[in-house]
């Protein structure tokens, strides 16, 4: 029992503070580029060398706008291939004005630039990333 509060406690702790903190490093100065596209056919191919080549990474991402959560908490980038792999998007609580001020002008299908970092990825899932920034191509 003392074991399962603890995973409990441990689980709770974690869940938004480990996001906000990726934001807190100090944010490069290089992104390495990438299209919607190259990274899900590189998830799709082997997951192993996607999680080498992408996981823990700053990347600055072109893609197309998909959904949108309305309380601005994330929003998707697609490849447009009706699959159901994308890109999520998490707005840290700190960035989540500046960026939702951006996103409020942008519609579904329109073809956006996000920098950020990969925080987590899964042949299920998709890609994870919490933005540092977004804005029109």
């Amino acid at each position: 029992m003392f074991v399962m509060a603890l995973f409990a406690i441990g689980f709770a702790a974690s869940d938004d503070t480990e996001s906000e903190s990726v934001i807190e490093e100090e944010t490069p100065t290089e992104f390495m580029q990438a299209t919607v596209e190259t990274m899900l056919s590189d998830l799709r191919q082997n997951e192993m060398r996607a999680q080498k080549k992408y996981g823990g990474k700053y990347m600055e991402v072109t893609g197309t706008l998909g959904s949108m959560d309305s309380e601005g908490e994330y929003f998707s980038l697609d490849d447009n291939s009706f699959g159901i792999l994308d890109i999520h998007c998490k707005i840290p609580k700190n960035k989540r004005e500046k960026i939702t001020d951006k996103l409020i002008n942008m519609e579904k299908g329109d073809v956006i630039v996000v920098k950020g970092k990969i925080t987590d990825m899964g042949e299920i899932m998709g890609y994870h990333l919490t933005v540092i920034d977004v804005r029109r191509k």
